[in-house]
């Protein structure tokens, strides 16, 4: 089987079709191949067709959240989208949206975050509040500096504390900055 670049698949059927009788989609779909459906559905506009099913690269966005073809432009535009990011955006993007609870998300919403995924850091490299604790001193300390240092610090309070003052949010994907911010900014301790 052919290796394929879709973001999403639907599958999907014309309203007068016979039961099971569906047709597979890949978005994002350039609007030639959306025009080009119609014609090889006696003119019948992809929009009029029925969901039946849907398959998603992104965990974070569900049929549920689709719901009907009326939503079919946005979720082609964060297909699209998507399919634009390196990996280290997607990435980026999955944090944003289960930071921002992406399952319970409106596509406007979630098509919104796509296409302002570069306005977000993500530190893939730690896993945990304590771990970005000492990633974020180190980063303003002389390269020099032997962070094993670092590793004697008793820190689970005031990483706590840290994340809080960011605006940062610990997710599975890494730690993600509030949009528009830097992990890394100066900021007061009180």
């Amino acid at each position: 089987e052919e290796a394929s670049d879709a973001v999403f698949r639907l599958h999907i059927a014309a309203p007068d079709a016979e039961e099971g009788a569906t047709v597979a989609v890949e978005l994002p779909m350039t609007q030639e191949s959306i025009d080009l459906f119609a014609q090889e559905h006696d003119g019948q506009p992809i929009g009029s067709f029925v969901v039946v099913n849907m398959e998603s690269g992104i965990p974070q966005i569900t049929g549920s959240q689709f719901g009907s073809m009326d939503n079919f432009v946005l979720l082609n535009g964060i297909a699209q989208a998507y399919s634009e990011m390196n990996v280290g955006e997607r990435m980026t993007f999955k944090a944003a949206l289960q930071a921002q609870g992406g399952l319970s998300g409106d596509l406007s919403d979630i098509l919104e975050t796509a296409e302002s995924v570069r306005e977000y850091e993500l530190a893939a490299f730690v896993s945990d509040e304590a771990e970005f604790f000492k990633e974020y001193i180190a980063h303003s300390l002389p390269t020099d500096f032997d962070v094993r240092w670092l590793d004697t610090l008793a820190i689970s309070t005031d990483s706590l504390h840290l994340l809080e003052r960011l605006g940062a949010t610990v997710t599975d994907y890494g730690i993600l900055s509030a949009r528009g911010e830097s992990l890394y900014k100066s900021i007061p301790f009180s």
